[in-house]
């Protein structure tokens, strides 16, 4: 997992009723500091997942579909930890939502860069947009790694067993899923919301959905499929004397940002049709025109 910066120890409150049942009531003084230690780990976690979303579809994109063989599959398990990210994101965005406002994504400053100087949060992770292959797999890997020590990635070694161990899993499947249309709005929802981010994201071992066991695998079958040779983290600035491509590339940025616009939205409305609505919104940006857009291209 990407290195977060570290937080003092600060006995967590989401309610003071709940901290008088177990004979504890915090200061006024340590109320905000959990607040603002709460609000700054809830940021990052904003950052990452918004950062790696990219990076996965990009990796998927370039992934040559082969008639249901290796390709497609890798593909579709990809799709999976982009599902699940998304996921993430929201409930995050709700968590953030319920401590003070929901989070602002569309914005130059959030909005991550791509290429070989920008990083993940506090890591030396790289934000390289490139094709699914080995290097990729392993930057994914360090990505999703837990905090353990982890054996170094062995290319002649690929049935070894490199997932530490863990004594019990979190049992946290596909039919658990909170709904993102859920609001996080007392201590129980919002625990719900992280024991599902903890579950499958980053860090989670033990958990055949845990987003680092998915990479893992992949990277154990990286040779079972070919990759388009695409762009390593294209600009748009690339493709001046391409016409076509260009906008076809503006196209997939324009209804990117409104795909950002349309979950910031979705954390502004508390009415469930219309939240609904634009959760509906979001799906078929990603599927209805970032999907062809993108195929296009690669």
């Amino acid at each position: 997992m990407a290195n977060v910066k570290p937080v003092p120890n600060v006995t967590p409150v989401l309610s003071t009723d709940s901290a008088s049942d177990l004979g504890f009531v915090p200061t006024d003084k340590e109320k905000i500091i959990f607040k603002q230690e709460l609000l700054q780990m809830l940021g990052q976690a904003i950052c990452v997942e918004l950062s790696t979303i990219p990076l996965y579809l990009y990796s998927m994109y370039s992934i040559k579909q082969d008639n249901r063989g290796p390709g497609t599959q890798a593909r579709a398990h990809i799709a999976v930890v982009v599902h699940q990210e998304m996921l993430h994101l929201a409930l995050t965005g709700n968590l953030l939502t319920a401590v003070e406002k929901g989070p602002i994504l569309y914005r130059e400053d959030i909005v991550p860069k791509y290429g070989p100087d920008p990083m993940i949060l506090y890591s030396k992770i790289p934000l390289i947009l490139e094709r699914c292959e080995k290097s990729n797999l392993e930057a994914f890997i360090k990505i999703e790694a837990p905090y353990n020590a982890l054996p170094k990635l062995s290319a002649e070694d690929k049935s070894a067993d490199l997932a530490p161990h863990e004594q019990e899993s979190m049992k946290v499947g596909m039919g658990d899923l909170i709904d993102y249309n859920s609001i996080v709005k007392d201590q129980d929802t919002a625990y719900k919301a992280l024991q599902t981010i903890i579950g499958q994201g980053k860090g989670a071992v033990g958990n055949a959905q845990a987003h680092y066991q998915m990479f893992l695998n992949l990277y154990r079958k990286r040779t079972d499929w070919t990759c388009w040779p695409i762009i390593e983290s294209p600009m748009n600035e690339m493709y001046t004397g391409h016409p076509l491509i260009l906008q076809l590339s503006l196209a997939f940025d324009a209804a990117y940002c409104y795909l950002l616009t349309t979950i910031e939205k979705t954390w502004q409305v508390e009415d469930p049709i219309l939240r609904r609505q634009l959760i509906g919104n979001n799906h078929a940006i990603m599927i209805n025109i970032l999907n062809p857009i993108s195929n296009i291209l690669v």
